[in-house]
């Protein structure tokens, strides 16, 4: 099964990005990054398998909910990045409000997968993010595009994704914590 939802978010991500590796004299040249306010979103979120109950199909469901509890992807995201950005040696000090180069994210699919594809209610949140960071000029110096990983994501009941704020919260910072690891370890050079 985790071959079918691989190649669903492969299909999903289609437009797929070319990842754009930062040489290390542009990575030296770094003394402050912007995280840039903006954060594009696709409209609705994306539901992989069959939910019923409170959700059942209705995508724009779980859009309207995380509005009413005044969930904020883009922010969780963009304080995750910061978070986890500021645990390595490199970015120490390096974020900044008006950094000289600007990092700015696209997600590009959020939503929900059924944990096993079958008659379970047990799903986990979905999140892929591009970023990218441009030099004072606007040139692109680093892009690549990153997934959070089902099995490091805790499960609940799709109807918990739209009552209340908990599941939505724990499980989307913890999608937004795995990807902006993941950014940062290939910005950092690893693989």
């Amino acid at each position: 099964m985790k071959w079918l939802v691989g190649v669903l978010l492969l299909a999903l991500t289609a437009t797929c990005v070319a990842a754009t590796r930062i040489d290390e004299s542009e990575r030296a040249k770094i003394t402050t990054i912007r995280i840039a306010s903006e954060v594009e979103m696709p409209d609705l979120p994306t539901f992989i398998g069959t939910f019923w109950g409170i959700l059942g199909d209705d995508k724009s469901k779980l859009k309207k909910h995380m509005e009413s509890v005044h969930f904020d992807l883009p922010q969780v995201l963009k304080q995750q990045f910061a978070a986890q950005a500021e645990k390595q040696p490199f970015f120490k000090g390096k974020l900044a409000n008006d950094g000289q180069y600007t990092l700015s994210f696209e997600v590009r699919v959020y939503g929900l997968v059924i944990k096993n594809i079958a008659l379970s209610q047990d799903c986990k949140a979905l999140l892929t993010v591009v970023a990218k960071l441009s030099d004072p000029s606007g040139k692109v110096v680093w892009k690549k595009m990153d997934h959070a990983d089902r099995d490091q994501l805790p499960t609940y009941k799709a109807d918990d994704y739209v009552s209340g704020d908990a599941a939505l919260n724990t499980a989307f910072a913890r999608a937004a914590e795995l990807v902006s690891n993941g950014l940062i370890n290939d910005f950092l050079g690893g693989n």
